[in-house]
């Protein structure tokens, strides 16, 4: 599976990119960075996702367990 336990995908949006295609910006929130230093390995290994980066990636200290809230964008082709 792409996304790991204790992973949620909250947003998926899809922007046209001339240069690289169709680019994806995911966000979502996670029980811990492990978990989306994972996520995007398993993106970086799929043959679809390319270019895999993290633009953001915060701890949430309000929430009980904290969370971490993250935004990473991809190339994808089908």
């Amino acid at each position: 599976d792409a996304i790991p336990g204790g992973l949620w995908l909250i947003g998926l949006e899809e922007k046209p990119d001339k240069d690289k295609g169709s680019q994806l910006r995911m966000t979502g929130a996670a029980s811990s960075y492990t978990a989306v230093a994972d996520f995007m390995s398993n993106l970086r290994r799929s043959e679809k996702f390319k270019d895999v980066d993290l633009l953001v990636s915060r701890q949430d200290l309000t929430k009980s367990p904290p969370l971490v809230n993250f935004e990473v964008i991809c190339a994808f082709s089908l």
